[in-house]
């Protein structure tokens, strides 16, 4: 049994993270974490050729190595033995169901906002999307 956790650093992610561990330690099951990288919004006017970007896409692909990092730490601590990372780009509630799509997840389980949204009650958009885009459970895990 395969549980998947999408990751973005943000608060609820990170209490979706240790939600999912505590229960693959239990049941003996593997945590497979993701990140998505979400897609630099270049400006396509004559800007866009005096800057170059690679820098700032670079550095977003750093910064999600460095949360996978983290969430496969905190794994390692707890005792979860079987923990897989592996990170994309583009939108990321289209590229967490088409990894969802791709392999067998008995559930997922991540946080109801992340970084990108504003602070209130309710389901960001991405746990919206998600939650309506698949067939598996999705546990959805509140700061």
């Amino acid at each position: 049994m395969n549980i998947l956790v999408p990751v973005d650093g943000s608060e609820d992610a990170n209490k979706a993270v240790e939600f999912a561990l505590d229960m693959a330690k239990q049941n003996h099951v593997s945590i497979h974490f993701l990140h998505v990288v979400k897609p630099a919004h270049v400006p396509t006017s004559s800007v866009k050729t005096q800057i170059n970007w690679q820098p700032y896409i670079d550095h977003a692909w750093e910064l999600g190595n460095q949360i996978l990092v983290a969430a496969k730490d905190k794994a390692e601590k707890k005792g979860v033995k079987h923990v897989e990372t592996a990170m994309t780009d583009g939108d990321p509630a289209e590229e967490i169901i088409s990894y969802t799509k791709d392999h067998h997840f008995y559930m997922i389980v991540m946080g109801s906002r992340g970084t990108g949204s504003p602070n209130g009650s309710g389901l960001g958009s991405v746990s919206d999307k998600i939650s309506h885009g698949i067939d598996q459970t999705c546990t959805i895990v509140r700061k």
